[in-house]
């Protein structure tokens, strides 16, 4: 950063804690996707059409709040970079949406008009300049990135990676309020089927169809095989603040009760817990094959999907949450849980785009 002056080093001094959130955000965020690159490196050619790397950040320090920008590094190495302005959030955003090129930077507002609360752009051209990448965003000060900058960043690639998949399915990268659009309807779509419950091989069939519905992954493997004998329905990959992890996870129908009228588990439900226990004890003898097959596999985890909660009354539902909490790495869920988690997951999307 250029000597700054005293207007400008009293503005950067205001800001300080939340430019080191950002900066947190960023080299967070920097990790995830450095970890998924070197996991999957197959999928980095069709990755880049949505996000083509390396990007760097730039924070910009303005006179009533922050802007965070991306763009895409020519420089070499990803860099977090701070800015400081004297405008305000409104007037940078309408007259400037500065980003640094190789020629300098590029006013935005030349091309592009209005304040705006957000702005993506890939594999564009503003006049004679090539845009490989830009993301413009205004910071308020509830921002879930300044409140939980690390939480944040792993939403952010799991946005990230919801335009990558359904990019794959259409062809082009898609803005993100699209993308959040997209995967509403699609949450839509489940709930009805849910609410159909004479179409059960349909409801399979959709699952097998958009394995987004089971949570948020960076790479799916259905039908895999652990040795001659045993089938996961579905194997995911994820991302958390951890690192990768792999979910093993074994479907039944809705129409599956888990429980008997006297409250016990039914035959269903221990049949499927007991298949669970047969992957993990193959796992843990054939651990070394498996590293081999899974790129970055350390440990699994295991989830059941059976039933519907319409069918569970108060008793029976703490007796779930006591079993999946006295087990370490497994867990029973519905479907009614299986939506619940997935809007869950689209509120805290959300909660990154601005309006």
């Amino acid at each position: 950063m250029k000597d700054l002056k005293k207007k400008e080093q009293l503005l950067l001094a205001k800001y300080q804690n939340a430019v080191a959130a950002l900066q947190r955000f960023s080299d967070r965020e920097r990790k995830i996707f450095s970890e998924f690159r070197s996991t999957f490196p197959h999928e980095v050619e069709a990755f880049d059409k949505v996000i083509p790397g390396p990007i760097s950040t730039g924070i910009w320090v303005l006179k009533d709040g922050l802007i965070l920008t991306r763009y895409h590094e020519w420089r070499g190495e990803p860099r977090t970079e701070v800015f400081v302005d004297l405008e305000s959030t409104d007037d940078w955003m309408q007259n400037k949406k500065l980003i640094p090129t190789p020629k300098g930077f590029l006013m935005l507002a030349r091309f592009i008009g209005g304040p705006g609360g957000l702005i993506e752009l890939t594999n564009c051209s503003l006049g004679s300049e090539f845009i490989p990448y830009v993301f413009i965003t205004s910071i308020k000060e509830d921002d879930p990135r300044l409140q939980e900058p690390e939480q944040s960043a792993l939403f952010d690639f799991q946005l990230t990676m919801l335009g990558y998949l359904f990019s794959s399915k259409h062809g082009t990268p898609s803005p993100r309020k699209l993308v959040l659009s997209e995967y509403r309807s699609l949450l839509q779509r489940f709930d009805s089927l849910l609410s159909e419950v004479s179409k059960e091989e349909e409801l399979q069939r959709f699952l097998k169809n958009n394995p987004l519905l089971l949570g948020p992954y960076t790479q799916v493997y259905s039908q895999f095989k652990l040795g001659d004998d045993l089938v996961a329905d579905f194997v995911i990959s994820h991302q958390t603040t951890s690192g990768i992890e792999y979910r093993f996870v074994e479907i039944k129908p809705a129409t599956h009760k888990l429980f008997t009228r006297l409250g016990d588990t039914t035959a269903k439900l221990n049949h499927a817990i007991r298949q669970t226990v047969d992957w993990e004890t193959w796992i843990s003898r054939y651990s070394a094959y498996l590293r081999d097959k899974l790129p970055g596999f350390n440990h699994a985890t295991f989830e059941i999907i059976i039933g519907r909660n319409t069918d569970i009354n108060e008793g029976c539902a703490i007796r779930i949450k006591t079993m999946n909490n006295g087990w370490a790495n497994r867990v029973v869920l519905t479907y009614d849980d299986l939506l619940d988690k997935a809007r869950n997951s689209l509120e805290n999307l959300t909660r990154l785009v601005s309006d």
